[in-house]
C-alpha cells in the first residue's frame, strides 16, 4: 500500500532550461561531499563508544574497504573491557555487494549471530547521476508471511521527499519523514507515524560544525538509511540514525519539543572527530563517549 507524503513545499517552474527538482538534485549530489574533503582524505575504520555508567561496555564498529575504496562490509559488537582478556564478540555482520566497478552498492545483506542462517538484503536503486532513489527490502511480518517494505525518494530544494509504499505490512505505526535541509545538512525532521486515532507528528532539529562528517565521506553515505536500526549506524545521535550519511557536517545538537542533546567533538588536523561526547543538555553528567579512527584512501 502508497502512503501519502505530505510535502510542505511545491516544486513548481522551470529555470534555465532544467527543473527545480533536476536542479536541486544536481546540487544534492554534489553538495553531499564536503569541501574539506578535497583535501586530506580519510576513510573512517573504528568506531568504539561507551556510556559513563558502564564504561567497561565497549559498543564497537569496524568498517573494512576493498583496494577501490569501497566499504565492503560493517561488523558491529561489543567488548567487555573488564575482562581479563577483552575480545570482540561479533552481534551483527553488514556486507555490501557491487556491480563490477561501480562505486555505488546495489545490495547490502545484513545477518545476526545469533541467526546465522537468517540473512537480510537491503537493495539500492540510483538515478543516472548516482543519487538513491529507491530502497527495498522483503521480511517476515507478524504473522511469518513474506512482506515488502520500498522506499522511494525524491529531492527538491531543501527537501528530500521518501514515499513508502508497504506489502505485507499494516498501515498503521509504521514511521516516515521529511527531511528538510540547508547547506547539505538535515536542519528538520518531521517524523509521521499513522496510527488509528490519527498521525502522531514529532518535529526534530538540528545543529552542525563546519568539519568533515565521516559518514558522508564514505562511498556508501546515500545507502545507510535502510539498513536496519540495529546495526547502530550513526547510534550516537539515534533520532538520525537512518539519515547520518546525508549530512555534510557533523551534528552537534538536536532538539524534540523543547528537549535538547548536545554533542561535542575534539578533531584531527585534518578536521575530522576522532571524539565525542553526547549528553543532555539539562544533565551533562551521563555522557555517550565515542572515539572514530582512521586510514587514509587510496
Amino acid at each position: 500500500m502508497k502512503l501519502p507524503f505530505v510535502i510542505l513545499l511545491a516544486f513548481t517552474g522551470i529555470h534555465c532550461g532544467k527543473s527545480v527538482m533536476e536542479k536541486s538534485q544536481e546540487s544534492f549530489s554534489q553538495a553531499n561531499i564536503a569541501p574539506e574533503v578535497i583535501g586530506k582524505q580519510q576513510l573512517l575504520t573504528r568506531e568504539v563508544s561507551f556510556t559513563s555508567n558502564n564504561p567497561d561496555l565497549k559498543r564497537v564498529r569496524e568498517f573494512s574497504y576493498d583496494d577501490q575504496d569501497r566499504c565492503t562490509q560493517v561488523i558491529v559488537g561489543t567488548i567487555d573491557s573488564s575482562k581479563p582478556a577483552p575480545v570482540l564478540t561479533v552481534s551483527r555482520v553488514l556486507t555490501f555487494f557491487y556491480d563490477g566497478a561501480s562505486l555505488l552498492p546495489y545490495k547490502a545483506a545484513t545477518v545476526r549471530t545469533v541467526f546465522p542462517n537468517l540473512v537480510t538484503d537491503y537493495f539500492y536503486k540510483y538515478d543516472e547521476k548516482g543519487i538513491k532513489v529507491q530502497d527495498s527490502v522483503r521480511v517476515l511480518n507478524q504473522a511469518n508471511e513474506p512482506a515488502d517494505r520500498v522506499v522511494n525518494y525524491q529531492y527538491g530544494k531543501d527537501l528530500i521527499v521518501a514515499t513508502p509504499e508497504l506489502t505485507g505490512f499494516p498501515i498503521f505505526f509504521n514511521p516516515f519523514d521529511s527531511l528538510f535541509t540547508d547547506n547539505a545538512n538535515i536542519i528538520k525532521k518531521v517524523s509521521t507515524t499513522p496510527t488509528p486515532n490519527g498521525d502522531q507528528v514529532l518535529t526534530f532539529t538540528f545543529e552542525y560544525d563546519k568539519k568533515i562528517n565521516p559518514y558522508a565521506a564514505i562511498n556508501i553515505y546515500n545507502s545507510l538509511y535502510f539498513t536496519n536500526p540495529a546495526l547502530g549506524i550513526g547510534y550516537n545521535v539515534p533520532t538520525e540514525s537512518h539519515y547520518i550519511g546525508f549530512n555534510r557536517n557533523n551534528i552537534t545538537a538536536f532538539s524534540l519539543e523543547g528537549f535538547k542533546t548536545v554533542v561535542v567533538y575534539e578533531y584531527d588536523k585534518f578536521k575530522y572527530p576522532v571524539k565525542s561526547e553526547t549528553f543532555a543538555e539539562e544533565d551533562p553528567s551521563f555522557k555517550t563517549t565515542t572515539y572514530f579512527t582512521y586510514k587514509d584512501k587510496h
